[in-house]
């Protein structure tokens, strides 16, 4: 079976294995974080999976790491119902559900909103092991730490 992924709006991309989808939805986030360490403490580096990040619509499963959220939970959507799931529900593994932790720790520690340029490039990291964990069936989106809005058109 191939996987899709693509922005809402976006010409249907089919992937040559499920592999592929899911090395480059992971790679993503590696991606993001590194532009991040690059860009510095004024930019916000967003990442939706390689997918874009205006992907949270009324179909299909995202998870949403966000830095205003408790412990391990993400923001889940599922067909358009939002709720919230601890890590672990949505699939991830023991060493990602940590580096979750560590994230949010690190980002309270902080003393800003989101962290700063260091702690935004762990967020990314961590998002990259949700995407591995739960693979390309699962839009995993990072924006910043924020929750919403999840689309450019929405963002003041």
């Amino acid at each position: 079976m191939e996987r899709r992924l693509q922005p809402l709006g976006e010409p249907d991309y089919a992937w040559p294995s499920d592999d592929v989808a899911d090395a480059h939805a992971t790679e993503a986030f590696t991606l993001a974080a590194r532009v991040q360490l690059e860009l510095g403490d004024d930019a916000h580096v967003w990442c939706g999976a390689g997918g874009g990040i205006d992907t949270v619509t009324r179909q299909g499963i995202s998870a949403v790491l966000s830095a205003l959220r408790p412990g391990t939970d993400l923001e889940s959507w599922r067909h358009g119902r939002r709720d919230s799931r601890a890590a672990r529900d949505v699939g991830a593994s023991g060493a990602t559900t940590e580096a979750i932790i560590r994230w949010r720790a690190l980002t309270e520690r902080e003393g800003t909103r989101f962290g700063n340029a260091d702690t935004r490039a762990l967020g990314l990291a961590a998002a990259g092991l949700v995407q591995a964990d739960v693979g390309a069936g699962v839009q995993v989106i990072f924006s910043s730490g924020h929750s919403e809005p999840y689309r450019q058109k929405d963002a003041s």
